[in-house]
């Protein structure tokens, strides 16, 4: 007869869900606040028009290494595979969100690109961390 399984497992694995729902939505909040600063930067003229797509893209890095940084906080195991889906469910909020405001979806292969964007960036900040806190924690 198989054991049931502990129910401490399934509520481990909703707490770390909603850890990266979390760090998802303040990052999405944080790219509010970063698109903000950029176009007063081009009212500004001091971001040229040319580069905007670039600093887009950097926008969106940035965010989704945040998203990863807020969900590895506070997971122990896996924190590379969290890490990664907070960076993949920000790309994912953030493409819905803009796609309400214009009104428009639409499928494309820039959006898997991003997808992986995000996965890379989240989970490579969850790797750094854990790095970081592993030889902080060795040293002591």
């Amino acid at each position: 007869m198989r054991r049931k399984t502990s129910s401490r497992s399934d509520s481990a694995f909703g707490t770390q869900a909603l850890c990266c729902i979390r760090a998802a939505l303040l990052a999405c909040i944080a790219t509010a606040a970063l698109i903000l600063v950029l176009a007063f930067l081009l009212r500004w003229d001091v971001v040229p028009l040319a580069s905007v797509r670039f600093v887009n893209v950097l926008i969106k890095a940035a965010s989704a290494c945040f998203a990863g940084l807020l969900c590895v906080r506070f997971i122990e195991r896996k924190a590379w595979l969290f890490g990664g889906f907070a960076g993949m469910l920000y790309i994912l909020l953030t493409y819905i969100v803009f796609a309400m405001i214009e009104r428009e979806f639409s499928f494309s292969w820039n959006a898997v690109s991003d997808l992986a964007l995000g996965f890379a960036c989240g989970m490579g900040t969850a790797v750094i961390c854990r790095l970081l806190s592993d030889i902080r924690s060795q040293r002591k």
